[in-house]
Formats: structure tokens, C-alpha cells, sequence
């Protein structure tokens, strides 16, 4: 312990020695931190800043000035150490004042000395312009807002004078300008908003200004609507494609398809290409379009015209017919009526609804008599002369209550109709208000019952007694109340006639006028399972003047309805009105073709035409002209459906052979085995073209199809103008309906 208490003592006396020591050197202290002397921090452009850098602790030997956002504006110091420096032309809001100097030791004047600098936080007084937007478009409204910058800085006169004036409000406080920008302004350009503002402490006493760029967008997209008729095709048929362009100033100049060769469009901006007769069912075509465009459209380029291209996809499945469709007449005026009959080809098959349709009208829904179905339609008012496309649509039943759809286009004749002549058709609805059928809302069922009304006669004059009997066609369905009438008139009771069908005779009102009347009719219904429901339609009943004929009807069969080219069919001609006599016809397959005439067989009169050798496969048509008596001679013309069926090409053998035809056989046999040879590389050379044009079109292509498109004419032109309406025929809630719609884009 002794020892230990020792070596602290000597510890402690060595420590205090040192400090002693410490004590007793020079003393040496920094200086404190040196800030230049300055009067203000905020001015405005122009303004006189005073700097100062005299310090007793340091010995200053030079010293300047500059701005961080302006080192080219500088300022050196006078030889009592101080410096005057300008506030420059900078943007409202802050900036710094840097200043640099060289000092030595306070009693020495050496101009070697140490460096040193910093930076002085700064305002620029003034005014800040800002717009809302930075990007527009012509005829928009932007808005810009002037903020003063600075303490005590306000605002007095503001605005832009470029391109065009507005100026600040001066009832409130708000510093704001708003403009429109030009309608001229070019797409992709920038505009400059020149402003001007007056601020100061009182809010003058400095004027500024400036610019503000705003970016005009650029062109979206011209867009276009380019759709094929459908999106399955059977081999052979024409595949219709419609061009509409969707921009506004925006217009087509031309257009076409590409299959194989280029199809360019009509006048019209439809083209039409065929599907190759020998296409495989099941394949997938993808069919490019191309259109070139004028745009009224400020900053479009014009040179080169601007292009857009495509493709359309199409499934080709071979197709059954199962209607026959009959047009009457073959051609007509603008504003004139076109009246298409329908009858199912297949046994045990009813149609439930069809429709028929012009492009730009509304076109007429089914309605049924004793005869047959029809529709009524128009030729739209201002339908250009020429051929434009007559679609239509028809809904069927099985016997065992399996729905079917069928559809197809025929091209149409237009005819030119003389300077100041007035449409001459039949009485009819005004195009554009047609009657259209009620569907009442339905009992919660998870298939309703299909029902078919007929009226007799197809027209009848005020007045008069009509006929509607109303059959279900739905197995096991049975009607157990039914009424008839024409709308806003009590309708008559039903009663029962028979085979499941309820008939009324309702009277025509005696004061509807010429034209289509709705003529309305309501079931109440119950089946073998215990359902009951109610169903309802309307009829558009065609009204007549008293003592007015219409033209007469005709039922023309072509037989059989399918046929290959080369083939004859029998087109039978029997009229449907009573005491209507044909007196001569002939039918032939296509318009400038030779016409073969009818003979009568006493049920009919009949034809005996061709299909042209060269007739393409698909669904074509028969033209047919009719002579009648009814008290008094009359004509009528129109044609009916044929569903062309393609032939199988010449076999290799039959080329050969005709190719031998012109070469000797003694030269094949004084070549024999070279001929072999020749021959066996031909069929090999034969054969792989043919797996090589089979992989042209592979699997996974898609493509958009078209329906049948019946044509009575094989040169199909330029079909005019498609307005985009598409026949839709699907099952509402289990029975068939045919919808007419408008497609979306």
C-alpha cells in the first residue's frame, strides 16, 4: 500500500507540472467568423447593393463581388474595402450575392494572405407569370396568374398583349388574364403568351414582362371504321368491306382490299373480293385493307396524302342454305318499295321473324300471311344511281325447337330517276318511322314458348275485316286467351280454330290512313309442364286506299336450290294473288346473260336455266321477268336466291391429257424415258406447290368474316355507300328474335 500510494503522488504532480507549462506559451485564438456588411437582401432589378468589409480583426487586402445566377456581373472593392454591385435582369424569387476576399495577419501588410469567401441569401423583387396550361389545344381557354414576388411588392396593371390582349381585372384583387387560343394555331406548334405586369411597393413604379410557351398538341390519330360484312364466309362468296372514316375532316379518297390481288373500292368506299372457291372450310384468312386520306384538319400533312392500313379477319366455313329469298322488283328508284319474300327450304322448319334492310334506312321486320313471309323496305330517297347492297336477316325454328339463324346481302340496283320525278312506290310507312314489333316484358322463364301471327289479307282498306291468327310453335304449348287489335282501338277476343291456333277479326279503323298501322296481338299461354306466361307482338299492317291495287305477288322456286356450275335448274313462277294469270315469263342467271322462257305446266310455269360455266361458288341469284293478266296486262320482275356450289378443279390427268393434245405420241414414245422422268418431276413439282399453298394460309391467323352477300349479277362493280347496320340474330331469353342495330365503333 505504501508503494502504491507513492506512484499516485508523482502522478499528479507530473500533470500539474505540465499544465504550469501550457500556461506559459504564446496564446494564438481565431478570429471570429467574418460577415460582410451589407444594407439590404431584396431589391429589384437595377437596384445599388452596398457591401462593406472592414473588420478590425482582419487585415483585408482585396475583396469583390458577383451574383451565383450572373458571375459575368462582378464588382471589385475601392480601397476603403467596400463594394457597390447592380441587381441584374434575374427572375423574381431568390438567388445569392457571393463575395470573396484576402486577408494576412493584422499588423502585416503583405499581400500574401489567406482566402476566403461565402454567399449572401438574396431577392429579386418583381413578378412571377405562370399559365394553367402548358399544353393545348386551339379555341381552349388558358388562364394565367401573375404572383408578386418580395416583400411588400404588389401588383397594379397587368395582362397579355400577344397574340391576342386581355387584361388583369381591376374590380378585385385577383391578378389573372385569361385568352382563348387561336382556332389558326398549328397543330404541334408552340404559342407565345407575351405579359406584361406593373408591381412596385404600391403596386408601381417597374414595369416587367415576358413569355410563356404553350405547347399546342399535336393530331391524334385519324381514325376509321373498316368492317367486313360478317365474320364467316363459305368458299366462294364475295367478301364485302365498308371504309368510314371516324375523325371529322377527315375524308377517304381511296381504299381497297387485298386477296391475292388488290380490290380497290367504288365510288362508294366499299370493296369487294371473292374467297377462293377451293378455300378448305375451317380456314382463317387475314385480309390487309389500305386507304389513303385529305384532312380539312389544320397542320395534316397533305404530301404525301397520309395512309392507313389494316387487316380484316375472316373464318371460311362452308354453309348450308336454308331459305329461299326472293327480291321483287330486280331494280328501283330512289324512295320506291322493295318487297322480299322468305320460305324455308328444309322440312320441318318455320321461320319466326325476319327483317330487311337498304343502307341509310330502317328497313322492314317480317310479317306473315297464309302466302308467305315477306318485309316491306325503301330504296333511301338519296341513294345514288347504281348498285348498293340489300341485306337481310331470318330467324327459324326446328320442329324439335332449335333455333336457326340465316343472313346474306344482295346487290341492289338503283336506278336514275328522271330530273323532278317523285318517288311512285306503293303507299308505305315513311322511311325512317317504322313500326316496329313489341315484345312485352317476359315471366321468368328459362326458355319462353315461340308464337307466329298471321294476317289476312297482306293488306286490306279502312274499314275493312282482318284476319290475325296467332300459332305456337313451341312443342307442348297451348294458347289459352288471345285478343287482336289495331293499336288504340279494343281489340276482339280469339277463338279457337284448330290445330293450336286462336284467330280474331279485327276491323281496319275507319279512320287510318294509307301506310303501315300497328296492329297489335296478346296470348296468355300454359304448357305440358305446369308454366303459364303471356306473350304479345305487333303486326305492321299494310293499309290501302279503297279500290287501289298493289303490284302482285309471285312465289319463284329454283330447283334444285343448290347447283354447280354448268348445271341446270328449274325456276318455277306462280303467282300468289287471286285472279293474277301469268301469261309468259323467263328467268336467267345473271343481268346481260341470255334468258330462258317459261313453259306452263299447270302448276307452275317453268324455266330451264344454266349456271354459267364460270359462275363463282357462293350464295348468286336468278333474274326473273314476269307477264300477267289482271283485268288487264302487267309485268313484274325481281330475282331469287341459288346457292352456287363449287367444282372440283381438272385433275392432274386431264391437264396432262390436254397437254398431250398438243404434242404427237410418237414423240412421247421416242422419249419415253425421258418423258417418265419429265412427267414423274411434274407430279412431284405438282405436289408440293399444292402442301406449299395449303401452309400459305396457317392456323393461327385470324381473320373477320363476312355473311352470304347474294349477287344477281357475277361483275359485282362498285357497291355504293354502307351505312354500318348489322343483322343480329340471336335467341332473347330462348326465342329467336331478329334485331336491326346500329354496330358500335
Amino acid at each position: 500500500m505504501p508503494i502504491l500510494a507513492a506512484r499516485t503522488t508523482i502522478a499528479r504532480r507530473a500533470l500539474c507540472a505540465l499544465a504550469m507549462v501550457i500556461a506559459l506559451l504564446p496564446a494564438h485564438a481565431d478570429p471570429a467568423p467574418f460577415k460582410p456588411l451589407v444594407r439590404i437582401t431584396a431589391g429589384w432589378p437595377g437596384d445599388q447593393v452596398n457591401v462593406y468589409f472592414a473588420n478590425s480583426q482582419y487585415n483585408v487586402v482585396d475583396c469583390r463581388l458577383y451574383w451565383a445566377a450572373a458571375e459575368d456581373k462582378k464588382a471589385d472593392c475601392d480601397g476603403k474595402h467596400h463594394a457597390v454591385i447592380d441587381v441584374p435582369d434575374l427572375p423574381p424569387g431568390p438567388t445569392g450575392l457571393r463575395w470573396e476576399m484576402e486577408y494576412g495577419p493584422p499588423a502585416s501588410p503583405s499581400p500574401d494572405g489567406e482566402h476566403m469567401g461565402d454567399e449572401i441569401p438574396f431577392t429579386v423583387n418583381g413578378v412571377r407569370a405562370a399559365a394553367d396550361h402548358v399544353e393545348a389545344e386551339p379555341g381552349d381557354l388558358v388562364t394565367v396568374t401573375f404572383t408578386p414576388v418580395g416583400t411588400g411588392v404588389g401588383i397594379g396593371d397587368c395582362g397579355i398583349d400577344e397574340p391576342v390582349k386581355a387584361a388583369c381585372p381591376t374590380e378585385t384583387d385577383v391578378s389573372q388574364a385569361q385568352i382563348t387560343v387561336p382556332g389558326n394555331a398549328l397543330p404541334g406548334s408552340s404559342v407565345a403568351l407575351h405579359w406584361y405586369a406593373e408591381s412596385g411597393p404600391r403596386g408601381f413604379g417597374h414595369s416587367t414582362g415576358g413569355n410563356i410557351g404553350v405547347k399546342i398538341r399535336p393530331l391524334p390519330p385519324a381514325e376509321f371504321d373498316v368492317r367486313g360484312q360478317a365474320d364467316t364466309l363459305g368458299p366462294g362468296q364475295p367478301f364485302i368491306a365498308t371504309f368510314r372514316s371516324l375523325t371529322p375532316g377527315v375524308t377517304i379518297t381511296g381504299c381497297g382490299l387485298t386477296l391475292g390481288d388488290r380490290s380497290a373500292c367504288g365510288s362508294s368506299d366499299v370493296a369487294v373480293v371473292m374467297i377462293p372457291p377451293d378455300t378448305p372450310s375451317g380456314t382463317r384468312l387475314t385480309i390487309p385493307w389500305d386507304l389513303t386520306y385529305s384532312s380539312t384538319r389544320p397542320g395534316e400533312p397533305t404530301d404525301p396524302a397520309p395512309t392507313a392500313t389494316g387487316e380484316l379477319r375472316l373464318l371460311v366455313e362452308a354453309q348450308t342454305s336454308e331459305l329461299a329469298v326472293t327480291v321483287q322488283p330486280a331494280e328501283a328508284y330512289p324512295g320506291d318499295e322493295v318487297v322480299l319474300s322468305f320460305a324455308a327450304l328444309r322440312p320441318g322448319v318455320s321461320i319466326v321473324e325476319c327483317l330487311a334492310f337498304f343502307p341509310n334506312d330502317p328497313g322492314g321486320i317480317c310479317q306473315k300471311s297464309p302466302r308467305r313471309w315477306f318485309a316491306r323496305t325503301h330504296v333511301p330517297p338519296n341513294a345514288p344511281p347504281g348498285p348498293t347492297l340489300l341485306r337481310w336477316g331470318a330467324a327459324s325454328i326446328t320442329a324439335g325447337g332449335r333455333p336457326i339463324a340465316d343472313s346474306g346481302a344482295f346487290v341492289f340496283t338503283v336506278r336514275a330517276r328522271a330530273g323532278g320525278d317523285a318517288p311512285v312506290g306503293p303507299p308505305g310507312n315513311p322511311p325512317g318511322d317504322p313500326v316496329r314489333q313489341f315484345t312485352p316484358p317476359r315471366d321468368a322463364d328459362p326458355r319462353p314458348p315461340t308464337f307466329v301471327a298471321t294476317s289476312d289479307p297482306e293488306t286490306a282498306a279502312p274499314g275493312t275485316a282482318v284476319t290475325v291468327s296467332v300459332a305456337p310453335l313451341t312443342p307442348g304449348v297451348t294458347i289459352t286467351g288471345c285478343t287482336a287489335g289495331f293499336r288504340g282501338v279494343a281489340g276482339p277476343g280469339c277463338s279457337g280454330a284448330g290445330g293450336g291456333a286462336w284467330t280474331a277479326r279485327p276491323l281496319v279503323p275507319t279512320s287510318a290512313g294509307p301506310g303501315d298501322q300497328p296492329l297489335d296481338w296478346h296470348v296468355t299461354w300454359s304448357d305440358t309442364t305446369g308454366h303459364a306466361g303471356r306473350e304479345a307482338g305487333t303486326i305492321a299492317y299494310r293499309v290501302s286506299e279503297p279500290g287501289t291495287r298493289l303490284q302482285p305477288a309471285f312465289r319463284v322456286q329454283v330447283t334444285p336450290p343448290k347447283a354447280k356450275p354448268g348445271e341446270h335448274v328449274a325456276v318455277t313462277q306462280s303467282a300468289l294473288d287471286d285472279g293474277v294469270t301469268i301469261t309468259g315469263c323467263e328467268a336467267g342467271f345473271s343481268v346481260g346473260a341470255s334468258m330462258a322462257s317459261c313453259r306452263d305446266t299447270g302448276q307452275g310455269w317453268v324455266a330451264d336455266v344454266t349456271v354459267p360455266e364460270k359462275a363463282p361458288a357462293g350464295t348468286g341469284a336468278v333474274l326473273w321477268n314476269v307477264a300477267y293478266d289482271r283485268a288487264g296486262p302487267g309485268t313484274a320482275d325481281g330475282f331469287t336466291r341459288l346457292e352456287v356450289m363449287p367444282t372440283a378443279g381438272p385433275s392432274f390427268w386431264g391437264k396432262l391429257a390436254g397437254f398431250g393434245g398438243r404434242i404427237t405420241l410418237g414423240a412421247v414414245a421416242l422419249v419415253g424415258f425421258v418423258a417418265y422422268r419429265a412427267v414423274g418431276s411434274r407430279v412431284r413439282e405438282r405436289w408440293k406447290q399444292r402442301r406449299a399453298r395449303s401452309a400459305e394460309l396457317p392456323d393461327d391467323v385470324d381473320v373477320r368474316p363476312l355473311p352470304d352477300a347474294g349477287l344477281f349479277r357475277t361483275d359485282l362493280g362498285a357497291p355504293t355507300r354502307e351505312p354500318h347496320p348489322v343483322i343480329r340474330l340471336s335467341p332473347i331469353g330462348g326465342s329467336p328474335r331478329a334485331t336491326l342495330r346500329e354496330e358500335p365503333p
